[in-house]
């Protein structure tokens, strides 16, 4: 995106535009959620007197507590690939548990279902420390309201710009940014009703922060915080690491400020590459990156002209007679050239914006995906009609009394009868009884629950679904194939989850292997099924070539997320599955000791109760039965070698 003018006011410009695109997003985000949250409101007509909340209970029906697992796999199949695969899961799968994801799950769940859409923001966070690791990378789920993307374009990586709102408090942002807000600023704006008008003066704690996040001409990401007309930070090359240099000497403002300079005046700048003063080692304390490397210019590996002593193929000392004394004889050769390592910084280059879709849609260049509450809103609406009529029939039928013309009769006190017929004598003969005006809701019912299963069969769930009682299945083995059934119908659901997380995966790795410097331990689990641990250490994605002389990132690794990823998400199948297996012979004569450990390292790995006692113990009863049997094998074959000697 090239801006013209002054930038303020070019990209307030583009943020109005992308509003107005968004308008109609923004009123179908409003009406969802009143129908999600039970809205008596009837279009057209009365509101309702009764609210049965089908959107609410189908949806409550699909939330699914299941995080998706990371599966990282690489175009090359060395060890080196796999391990740095299998590292960058056990890193993503780390910051889904400690950053919290339960929570941030359960409200994306319900967000995407009723919205269509829901918006997810990794950043990485510099102020996190675990034990001598600096940072982390935390997610954050954003209101597909706050969200105004470039108009017609749908995904996110085709984007020249886009824009983001967060309210945030004042105090916050004066403490995050620096940057002091006056009073008055940043309170016109609010989100109402799906639209943006004067906030009460009152609520001045609170300001609403525009972000936006854009290209430039090199497509490199950077970052622009307003809030109506005060700028809030500027940042030119987003992801590019900073230093602060002084203007007037050049040097960083560590040297500078060691030996200052006449006018030192400090400026950030991005750091492109990073120059090593020793050798990056492994945890193992082998060397990964030498700090002095062979010169290269243009690909060419540059040498240096050196005498040394000459010497034969037995490694003596070639010499020669001059004038009697005999001296060595010298030969040239070439030398490297070695100089400093260089290894260029990783840059991210895409949006920390990731979009998740319920259902995608058809229209072109819609960038939100079908909610569950646009395509029931009829049914919705119609069972809530039906429902308030029955109510209304019920309330108003009951028993209606009947009395003389002269008679008279209490009826303030008394709800039951709150209607009184007077007949005159010579017209019945009744002088006192009762007429029943009850009516009949049967076909009211039948319609309204008509409805409700024309609703499930549009979304695609059914009552085993649910968790209700389904006759339609006989046996345990249809209920399964028709719950089977049911989430194959919801499985575009299920993948569009996946989709989302894979890509936030892939942009937590980007921003682990730009901003973590420091090795990261991961408890992961080996061959056997015991407890091990793996390291992250972004040095170890750098890669050498030899053509150019020059040190490159490697960042060729694709991204999938499953459900099935992780023992946690199956581990009552799993237990039942191993023992099966075991009881079938698949680890050896079930009699066996050797059998049985085996057994009990699978049920460790799918964390069974109480399974490490239990291969702690079958271990020990193999290595003694391997000691018996070593112990006889050498009795039999003591004879054996004693008649051979003799």
């Amino acid at each position: 995106m090239k801006i013209d003018g002054n930038k303020l006011d070019f990209i307030s410009e583009k943020y109005e535009r992308a509003l107005d695109a968004a308008a109609v997003y923004v009123e179908r985000f409003v009406t969802n959620n009143a129908q999600y949250n039970g809205s008596h409101a009837i279009p057209g007509g009365r509101d309702a007197d009764v609210v049965r909340n089908i959107t609410r209970e189908f949806i409550e029906g699909q939330v699914d507590a299941r995080i998706p697992y990371p599966k990282v796999s690489s175009q090359c199949v060395d060890s080196r690939h796999v391990y740095n695969a299998r590292c960058i899961e056990r890193l993503c799968h780390k910051y889904t548990k400690q950053s919290n994801f339960k929570k941030f799950n359960d409200r994306d769940e319900r967000m995407t279902y009723a919205f269509g859409a829901s918006i997810y923001m990794p950043e990485f966070d510099s102020t996190y420390i675990e034990g001598k690791a600096v940072g982390t990378v935390e997610a954050r789920v954003r209101h597909p309201k706050y969200f105004a993307p470039q108009p017609g374009v749908e995904r996110v990586e085709d984007m020249d710009y886009l824009f983001i709102d967060i309210p945030i408090p004042r105090e916050e942002v004066e403490r995050r940014y620096g940057v002091e807000i006056p009073e008055g600023e940043g309170d016109r704006d609010e989100f109402v009703d799906g639209e943006f008008r004067m906030r009460d003066q009152s609520d001045g704690d609170m300001v609403l922060l525009h972000v936006c996040y854009y290209k430039n001409d090199n497509g490199d990401v950077c970052q622009f915080i307003w809030t109506d007309d005060v700028i809030i930070a500027d940042v030119d090359d987003y992801y590019a690491r900073k230093i602060e240099v002084c203007e007037s000497c050049g040097r960083r403002r560590e040297l500078c400020e060691s030996n200052p300079c006449e006018a030192p005046n400090y400026v950030s700048q991005s750091a492109t590459e990073e120059v090593l003063e020793a050798d990056i080692l492994d945890e193992n304390g082998n060397v990964m990156i030498p700090a002095m490397m062979q010169e290269y210019r243009d690909g060419v590996p540059q040498f240096d002209e050196s005498r040394r002593i000459m010497v034969d193929e037995m490694g003596n000392m070639v010499t020669r007679v001059v004038d009697g004394i005999e001296t060595p004889v010298f030969e040239t050769i070439q030398v490297p050239r070695m100089v400093r390592t260089v290894l260029p910084y990783y840059k991210p280059k895409r949006f920390p914006v990731v979009i998740r879709l319920n259902t995608s849609s058809i229209d072109e260049g819609d960038w939100c995906g079908v909610s569950d509450c646009d395509v029931i809103r009829d049914q919705q609406l119609l069972v809530n009609k039906l429902e308030s009529r029955m109510a209304r029939k019920l309330l108003r039928s009951g028993v209606t009394a009947v009395v003389p013309e002269g008679a008279t009769m209490e009826t303030t006190t008394n709800g039951i009868f709150e209607q009184v017929v007077k007949l005159k004598p010579q017209h019945s003969k009744i002088q006192y009884g009762t007429i029943s005006t009850e009516v009949a809701i049967g076909q009211d019912a039948t319609s309204a629950d008509r409805q409700y299963e024309a609703a499930k069969k549009v979304i695609g769930i059914t009552s085993s679904h649910q968790g209700q009682n389904d006759t339609t299945a006989k046996s345990g083995y249809a209920k399964q194939l028709q719950i089977q059934q049911s989430a194959g119908r919801l499985e575009s659901k299920r993948e569009m989850k996946c989709a989302a997380y894979a890509e936030m995966y892939r942009v937590m790795f980007e921003l682990s292997l730009a901003y973590a410097d420091e090795s990261r331990p991961l408890c992961d689990k080996d061959e056997m099924g015991g407890d091990c641990t793996v390291h992250f250490n972004r040095y170890a994605f750098y890669k050498f070539d030899p053509q150019s002389g020059k040190w490159f990132i490697d960042d060729s690794y694709t991204f999938e997320a499953e459900f099935a990823g992780t023992p946690e998400e199956s581990r009552q199948q799993m237990w039942e599955l191993n023992m099966m297996n075991f009881e079938k012979g698949m680890f050896g004569d079930p009699m066996s000791n050797e059998a049985r450990l085996r057994y009990w390292i699978k049920q460790e790995k799918v964390r069974y109760p109480n399974a490490y006692e239990e291969v702690k113990y079958y271990r020990q009863l193999c290595e003694a039965e391997r000691k018996q049997a070593a112990m006889m094998a050498a009795q039999t074959q003591a004879p054996v070698m004693s008649e051979q000697i003799q």
